[in-house]
């Protein structure tokens, strides 16, 4: 025995709402999936982005202090190389 589906029953009519509900359900969980997950990447690049300008910061002004040590270490090895050393002769006293 086979069984006509070209007719539209009461049954077929009530399977079909409950797929279309049950798809626009699905399509509303996926599209709110996708919103939650957009608006984390905002959050987590903006995150990462200030972490990256204070990082970028927290360099420069070690980058200058470094710059700073630098230039008195090089200043005090001037000022020892232009003093005269313990065995370099005195000049005689008179």
């Amino acid at each position: 025995m086979t069984t006509d589906t070209s007719t539209t029953t009461p049954e077929t009519t009530s399977t079909a709402s409950a797929t279309a509900a049950t798809t626009e359900s699905v399509q509303r969980a996926f599209s709110g999936i996708v919103e939650i997950g957009r608006v984390w990447a905002n959050y987590g690049l903006g995150l990462a982005g200030a972490a990256i300008e204070a990082s970028t910061k927290s360099l420069e002004l070690a980058g200058s202090a470094i710059s700073a040590v630098q230039s008195k270490v090089n200043d005090a090895a001037t000022a020892v190389q232009g003093a005269p050393s313990a065995e370099s002769p005195k000049p005689a006293s008179n």
